[in-house]
């Protein structure tokens, strides 16, 4: 330990007296902001071109640079943004101007004794394959943000109407996914969102309070924790949406009794973006397509940051009220001949969900000296449900839940003359879940059937590394090792006896390997990278646990190794995109439901599954009929994918499988969206999704046919008054929109359920429908 601290100890010291040694170079000093000059981005890392040379802005996106000598180029990047380049910086050096205009950008260059100081202005990385922009996840009539993540390839989100029952499913898993969401993590505001139990409630995410959102596809179990699908990044939206304090009240009515009301409302710093506080508050409500499908929500939600010196501080609390009822899956022919209906055994049992949540959570990075950042962030979530789940003749109790959990993570970055990059980091949950089932009489708990304890436990911890080879080749390696446990102190159940369990799985590595290339010239982009992953994810709670909440302790985690390709092409000065990936991905330990006589479903290790898809995007963001007029912006993008899953060694009750399609996996799905903006006040909407076929039951007997939904929607913005107020001008705007879903009155199942018994596999989707409403600014 002495040797350690004494080796750092030189370290520093060798860095620092470099550094002093160095101090009679260049400085090149500046500010680096967004395509909007009153937007800074903080924390974006300026490096020389021998990558032995770096430095990070400050919270206002100033930064310091000193070098030996003026390079060739510069480097500047940020989280959340392309890499920029500012090339010929010893031809453009001024020497002894007062001021440079560098290619017709207003990127000032002064030279007052020595320094230089310059503004440089990089490209916000708005839409990608994987990235959804804030205007893509209020795509639609903003019930949710189901339309944004499918025109995300190899993303499939479904729900019961807007607002009812939800699930996601990243490159498949659906399979383990009968309803919520397995195999998937999420992380609100880099603070996990997912419980340690596994499972993930999406009903706290709402399309007027979310920013971005990225999607991680495969193993990513080295960073985030035990996951082998896919992991979802999520923001919020942390500005008011007009000036330093302004916000948005919003209106909407639509089909089969939707109604919506959204106000959000914000403060800004005057000198600072990163300190503001946004409010957030939504009422919605649907009576639904279908008998038993009523839906309402009520979420209230705050969220700020703070910066203080160099410590940068964020914090959000969350409060959400909501009560979806279940309909039960129809068979084929109860489909055909009344999709509107609901099975008489859920009507009578009053099946449905009511459900609050509770979620508070707050970070707080700051520098460790020049080359270290730490990161921490902290949550606690509480929340209670009661379920009358009466969906079929199997199924129908009252089950009552109450959970906490909490937990964080720390993330420690340090580097190395920039051509090195160590990220150190551990993740913490535990919770706490209190289970009772009743008999459902008529929608109210009856005799208690069975009660249970159960304490959940993740703890993971990684180390990266990042390299830099050369200007254009990078080299990312990661390891983890993480451990999952579950405890059952207390359970019993009045049917059968229920022994207490423990499953505790043993520390499981993962780790994974990338080789990026990239050629960042000003007209034309590319980069190619490839990536070896393994990854793991151990059975949910739910999945460990049966129908009467009973352990099984023998239930494997499953294990993958992922192989990937990805290319991603700009052309024409960066202003249009092109990404592809293939993917290659095998998993041992499948985990399968069984559905026994009984109408209890199990879930158990069967055997090894094959998934290999292609993933395609493309994307022109700004189409105008000449370059000195906005009057017509026209936005075009496309996505796609073909997913070939396979099961090779999977069989239930002495049937083989091997060789069938994974149920719940479309064969393709192909998107298509156009929006046109004209004069800046009138935009357009259109939306294609293409869903190719898709088994349902494991002996591929049974098959969603493919279906294609098409989407509208229209708005008109009003200037109502304008204010010229500093830094930024201001106005109060009307903006009515109009729309219509499912124009082309499709009949399709939007939450099928899979391997069905008595051939009860479909939830209809409603069929075309419209929607309007009001959305004013100020």
């Amino acid at each position: 330990m002495k040797n350690g601290l004494l080796t750092l100890f030189l370290s520093l010291f060798f860095v620092c007296s470099t550094m002093a040694q160095n101090g009679q170079g260049f400085v090149l000093t500046g500010t680096v902001h967004s395509e909007d000059p009153n937007e800074p981005i903080a924390f974006a890392k300026v490096v020389s071109a021998n990558r032995h040379e770096g430095a990070y802005a400050d919270e206002n996106g100033r930064f310091s640079l000193k070098m030996k000598e003026i390079p060739e180029f510069v480097l500047i990047s940020a989280i959340g943004y392309y890499e920029d380049t500012l090339y010929r910086l010893q031809k453009i050096w001024p020497k002894g101007k007062n001021q440079f205009d560098y290619h017709s950008v207003l990127r000032a260059i002064e030279y007052i004794g020595g320094p230089v100081s310059i503004t440089v202005e990089i490209e916000e990385d708005i839409r990608g394959m994987n990235k959804i922009s804030e205007s893509e996840t209020r795509r639609g009539d903003n019930s949710s943000i189901e339309q944004g993540l499918n025109l995300v390839p190899g993303v499939k989100f479904e729900s019961r109407g807007p607002g009812g029952s939800r699930r996601l499913a990243i490159r498949g898993g659906f399979l383990r996914s009968p309803f919520g969401v397995r195999d998937v993590k999420a992380y609100l505001a880099g603070t996990p969102l997912t419980n340690p139990d596994g499972s993930t409630a999406l009903e706290l995410i709402d399309p007027v309070a979310i920013g971005k959102m990225e999607i991680l596809k495969g193993p990513w179990a080295s960073r985030y924790g035990p996951v082998s699908s896919g992991v979802a990044l999520l923001s919020f939206e942390d500005r008011p949406q007009i000036g330093l304090r302004g916000g948005l009240l919003s209106q909407s009515v639509g089909s089969y009794g939707y109604l919506r009301s959204a106000l959000q409302v914000g403060w800004m710093s005057e000198h600072n973006t990163n300190e503001n506080v946004t409010l957030t508050l939504v009422r919605q409500s649907y009576a639904g397509y279908r008998a038993q499908e009523a839906n309402q929500k009520i979420l209230a939600q705050i969220s700020g940051n703070k910066v203080a010196g160099r410590h940068f501080l964020q914090g959000n609390a969350t409060y959400y009220q909501g009560f979806w009822e279940l309909p039960g899956s129809l068979d084929s022919a109860e489909a055909a001949s009344n999709p509107r209906q609901a099975l008489p055994v859920s009507e009578a049992g009053d099946a449905h969900v009511e459900r609050r949540h509770l979620r508070l959570a707050g970070a707080h990075s700051t520098n460790l000296g020049k080359w270290t950042r730490i990161s921490t962030n902290a949550y606690f979530h509480w929340t209670d449900k009661q379920n009358p789940f009466a969906t079929s003749v199997f199924n129908q109790g009252y089950k009552v839940e109450q959970d906490n959990s909490f937990g964080g993570r720390i993330e420690l970055r340090t580097y190395k003359n920039f051509d090195f990059q160590w990220q150190f980091g551990t993740e913490y949950q535990v919770g706490f879940l209190d289970y009772q089932q009743y008999e459902n009489l008529l929608g109210n708990p009856g005799i208690l059937n069975t009660d249970s304890k159960t304490r959940s436990t993740q703890a993971h911890v990684f180390a990266a590394l990042e390299h830099r080879l050369s200007s254009k080749m990078q080299l990312l390696s990661d390891v983890s090792l993480s451990k999952v446990a579950y405890l059952q102190s207390e359970a019993w159940s009045s049917i059968e006896t229920i022994p207490l369990g423990k499953t505790q799985l043993a520390p499981t590595p993962a780790g994974s390997f990338s080789w990026k290339w990239r050629d960042a010239a000003n007209y034309f982009r590319k980069s190619i990278a490839v990536r070896l992953a393994t990854g793991y994810s151990p059975p949910a709670l739910w999945e460990m646990t049966d129908s009467l909440g009973q352990f099984q302790t023998d239930l494997l985690p499953e294990y993958g190794l992922n192989g990937e390709v990805k290319g991603l092409f700009r052309f024409f000065q960066r202003k249009a995109v092109a990404e592809i990936s293939l993917y290659h991905h095998t998993i041992w330990n499948t985990i399968v439901p069984q559905t026994l006589n009984s109408g209890r479903t199990v879930f158990e290790n069967n055997g090894r599954t094959t998934q290999i898809g292609l993933e395609m995007f493309a994307s022109v963001p700004k189409i105008k009929p000449s370059r000195t007029s906005d009057a017509h912006v026209l936005a075009l993008t496309a996505s796609g994918a073909f997913q070939y899953f396979r099961f090779n060694e999977h069989a239930l009750d002495g049937v083989s499988f091997a060789g069938k399609a994974i149920p719940g996996v479309p064969t393709f799905t192909a998107n298509f969206q156009a929006d046109w903006l004209i004069k800046q006040s009138t935009e357009i909407q259109f939306t294609q999704q293409l869903v190719g076929k898709s088994w349902l039951n494991n002996a591929n007997t049974v098959a969603q046919p493919s279906y294609m939904l098409l989407n509208l929607k229209a708005s008109h913005t009003f200037r109502i008054r304008q204010y010229k107020t500093k830094p930024v001008g201001t106005a109060v705007t009307l903006s009515p929109f109009v729309g219509v879903n499912n124009l082309l009155n499709t009949r399709y199942t939007n939450f099928p359920n899979l391997n069905a018994v008595n051939g009860r596999f479909w939830n209809p989707a409603p069929g075309i429908n419209a929607f309007g409403g009001i959305d004013c600014k100020f």
